[in-house]
């Protein structure tokens, strides 16, 4: 009968090329201790990598109006990286989606996150991260409970989030993080205070920060103590 799985013990590698989508080229190449690749109708459907597991996703976008514009020898040069690794990976093309577990770090560009657990979706090109999450990219941190990444807009969204920006640290239900590093919170806190229940902060509402230029708020209320 047909097989409904294969195992890759030691060293273990997997190229996938995908051909279903005519707007991008794409290649993941992943490797790991062992990986076991199952079979649904005689098509390979689910790869699960466990141990040591590292790996980079690269995509290039074509022209919607000329999909030939771009040549796949090109491909080594205009392509777009997203270098992972984490103890487990689990890829699902029916879905084309990957989800990483365990201490689990992606670097895409000047970005680098760090989390428990991480989903891609690589149609959409977003991710979302789960488990402690920590977005770092150039001097800015943002951390927080959970974590949205657009991959085309380059902006985020963190909840429960804080950062830290020119001696300052931001507290806020939901932080909003823009490609030119512009933050805008919602329900936030201000302060200069580094204790986890800071003797005074600035709350308001609606903010929105931009990089090493002003702070707007809408309304703004000064708090001392709890």
């Amino acid at each position: 009968g047909n097989p409904d799985r294969s195992v890759v013990i030691g060293n273990a590698q997997s190229i996938y090329v995908p051909g279903d989508n005519p707007d991008e080229i794409a290649c993941n190449d992943v490797l790991g201790d062992t990986i076991t690749i199952y079979f649904k109708n005689k098509k390979v459907n689910t790869v699960d990598v466990v141990g040591n597991m590292s790996g980079v996703y690269s995509f290039l976008s074509l022209d919607e109006q000329d999909p030939d514009s771009v040549q796949v020898t090109d491909f080594a040069l205009a392509k777009e990286d997203v270098v992972y690794s984490g103890h487990q990976a689990e890829f699902k093309l029916g879905q084309r989606t990957i989800l990483f577990d365990g201490d689990a770090v992606l670097d895409y560009g000047t970005m680098n996150l760090g989390a428990g657990h991480i989903r891609l979706d690589t149609n959409s090109r977003e991710l979302y991260a789960s488990e402690s999450p920590l977005l770092i990219d150039g001097s800015q941190k943002i951390a927080g409970e959970n974590m949205a990444y657009n991959f085309e807009n380059k902006s985020s969204a963190v909840l429960d989030a804080v950062t830290m920006m020119e001696d300052y640290y931001y507290i806020g239900e939901k932080i909003k993080r823009f490609d030119n590093g512009d933050l805008k919170i919602k329900s936030g806190k201000m302060t200069s205070c580094d204790k986890s229940e800071p003797h005074y902060h600035f709350w308001s509402d609606k903010m929105k920060i931009r990089m090493k230029d002003k702070v707007f708020a809408q309304p703004v209320v000064i708090k001392i103590g709890k």
